[in-house]
């Protein structure tokens, strides 16, 4: 359980993108706590930080607590990143850094949201925007991949029906959103617009 007021306590303010991890630590061991402070939090810190690895950890709670949280949340070093306002392309799944699932929710197409700050890699370095703390969402959903079309191609809104009547031409450059769905007739296809549906074979580029 965290404290809120402690005599002795100096306060600091929480300064994050999202939720903070608090830490236990004993010796040079730390573990998650499964507990966390939130960005605007009024914490009260402990004595001078401790350096285990290339992180630096200050002492919250009480003087002889073993919680901890990272000392850049609370000594004015970090700086939260802007928001920027986002649509999403194409149905997305959240990933932490690592580039594993994160539940079971998805973000939907042409949704707005706001990511924080520029583009990111994950571990395996696939480019992602940040949405929230050890949250990430595919860039790929977002700005897309542009490709260069093999063949003509028609622009589909199902696997029967033409969007509309242009003809994308062999050679032009196409951007792509997200992975391929597969439609009923077991074809593949990338969508390249929206919100109304617009989708290219696969095949052609």
């Amino acid at each position: 359980m965290l404290t809120v007021g402690v005599k002795g306590a100096t306060y600091k303010t929480v300064q994050s993108d999202g939720d903070v991890p608090v830490y236990k630590i004993e010796g040079n061991n730390v573990t998650d706590s499964k507990t966390v402070v939130k960005n605007g939090d009024q914490i009260a810190v402990f004595g001078e930080p401790i350096k285990i690895g290339d992180k630096s950890y200050t002492r919250i709670n009480s003087a002889d607590s073993d919680l901890y949280v990272e000392s850049k949340y609370v000594d004015g070093s970090f700086k939260p990143a802007d928001k920027v306002a986002k649509k999403v392309m194409h149905n997305a799944y959240i990933y932490d850094k690592d580039h594993k699932r994160v539940g079971t929710k998805t973000v939907a197409a042409y949704t707005n949201i706001n990511v924080l700050g520029a583009v990111t890699k994950l571990a395996d370095g696939t480019l992602a925007y940040q949405i929230d703390d050890n949250q990430y969402v595919l860039a790929d959903n977002i700005d897309g991949t542009v490709r260069t079309l093999t063949h003509n191609a028609y622009v589909y809104k199902t696997s029967t029906k033409r969007a509309d009547r242009r003809v994308l031409r062999k050679g032009s450059k196409v951007t792509t959103f997200g992975s391929p769905y597969t439609f009923k007739n077991g074809k593949a296809y990338y969508r390249i617009g929206g919100p109304t549906k617009q989708y290219v074979k696969v095949a052609n580029f």
